[in-house]
């Protein structure tokens, strides 16, 4: 007498229809999980920028500033923060002698201290690590210059006195903090105990 070998096509249909209800049901929490880890990946790439921003202008004894990157790659100032720009397109990083927000074309910084200016150094210019619908990075409150700008002092401490917000709509989802005094950064996710 012969054995069966492999399935018949009433147990090849019920695993069929196993693996789609199983796909049916995952679907929606993995793209939750994905849209989660990109959420995260800003917020840490944004909080890893602050910190680099401070400890260059300590490294480098100069005032440094961050600001949020408009498409042309120059800095978002008062007069375009009214276009929404922020810190969701990217930013810019740039040593800012003369502390004004701007990237300087001209001769403004003697850094070797020996009388003559040079240009000032663009340190680092980056888009934001990912695209999320509906994403801003933007300060609590509607400041919109201190929101585009934070400018360390070769000292350590902040220009910048609030909070950034990661939002995706209208709901946040981390917050940064920036402190003046000691120009440290905090970051947390709305939802944890003590954010």
């Amino acid at each position: 007498m012969k054995t069966q070998q492999g399935m018949t096509l009433v147990e090849l249909m019920v695993t069929i229809a196993i693996v789609a209800i199983l796909a049916t049901v995952a679907a929606p929490s993995l793209s939750s999980m994905m849209e989660n880890n990109r959420l995260n990946a800003i917020n840490n790439q944004m909080v890893s920028a602050v910190h680099y921003a401070r400890s260059e202008a300590v490294k480098r004894a100069f005032p440094v500033t961050m600001c949020a990157r408009e498409a042309d790659g120059s800095c978002a100032t008062a007069t375009t923060a009214a276009t929404g720009t922020g810190f969701e397109d990217g930013w810019v990083i740039f040593v800012d002698c003369d502390a004004d927000t701007v990237i300087d074309a001209g001769n403004v910084c003697d850094f070797d201290g020996n009388g003559t200016a040079e240009a000032p150094e663009l340190v680092l210019s980056e888009d934001a690590p990912s695209k999320v619908d509906n994403l801003t990075v933007r300060p609590a409150t509607a400041n919109a210059t201190l929101g585009r700008a934070i400018r360390y002092l070769p000292n350590g401490n902040a220009s910048f006195n609030g909070t950034l917000e990661v939002r995706r709509g209208s709901d946040v989802v981390y917050k940064v903090d920036v402190k003046p005094i000691t120009g440290r950064v905090a970051s947390c996710k709305v939802g944890n105990a003590g954010c």
